[in-house]
């Protein structure tokens, strides 16, 4: 894992923003995963304007990593802000329409397994992290039979104590399939977390409490950091 800390937002969101350029600029069929959220908004809005009129865009792909089970045009739906910020044809995601929450997993599992390569499924991986280390819809306490297990690449879970308590999310098992990741990250408490992994063996935290652990030991993580 490799930290840098910014000061500056337009800074930040341009050397992040060069990252995804480049890596879609190297390769074609890409595969490319999107944290939901209010962070990465602007930096989704960027990369559509950028690539969309160039050739590589016709051959990258989207997934949505997580989203909460509420109507695409709810706030709270990281389809539906995603959607907004590039070609709807272009984005992989909980088809929540559909008749049961078995077939939205079961069809996501089913798109994931068509871009699988060997091990890997994806090329990179855009991340968040919240303060008490959860990753995509994984929150600490998670069940690790399902997280882990290689059968499942995606779930329905609950979180409790939250406004959107029902989620979709991708398990461990297709998050770790990545080439690579980049994390974004805003605040000193989220930055505090992240060094105090990175100083010491990760093997003296619990993933199970800190989630985003079990991302850092297995892709190859580059840390995006913005103080404020």
């Amino acid at each position: 894992m490799q930290i840098y800390i910014y000061d500056d937002l337009e800074v930040w969101m341009g050397d992040i923003l060069q990252k995804m350029l480049d890596v879609i600029a190297y390769d074609s069929n890409l595969l490319i995963g999107l944290a939901g959220g209010s962070t990465p908004i602007d930096l989704y809005e960027r990369l559509g304007f950028s690539i969309m009129n160039k050739a590589t865009w016709a051959k990258t792909h989207f997934v949505t990593i997580d989203d909460r089970d509420v109507p695409y045009t709810d706030a709270g739906s990281n389809y539906g802000m995603i959607k907004k910020a590039m070609p709807d044809s272009h984005i992989l995601h909980f088809e929540r329409e559909l008749p049961e929450a078995m077939l939205t997993v079961k069809s996501m599992e089913r798109s994931l397994r068509t871009y699988k390569q060997g091990n890997q499924i994806f090329d990179l991986l855009v991340l968040g992290m919240g303060e008490d280390g959860h990753v995509a819809s994984i929150f600490p306490g998670f069940n690790e039979e399902k997280m882990f297990n290689p059968k499942f690449l995606a779930t329905k879970t609950q979180v409790p104590n939250n406004e959107f308590k029902d989620r979709y999310t991708l398990t461990f098992s297709a998050l770790n399939s990545s080439k690579e990741a980049i994390l974004l990250v805003k605040g000193k408490k989220k930055i505090e977390l992240l060094q105090a992994f990175k100083q010491g063996d990760f093997q003296l935290h619990s993933a199970n409490e800190y989630p985003i652990i079990n991302v850092l030991k297995n892709v190859p993580t580059k840390v995006f950091a913005l103080n404020d």
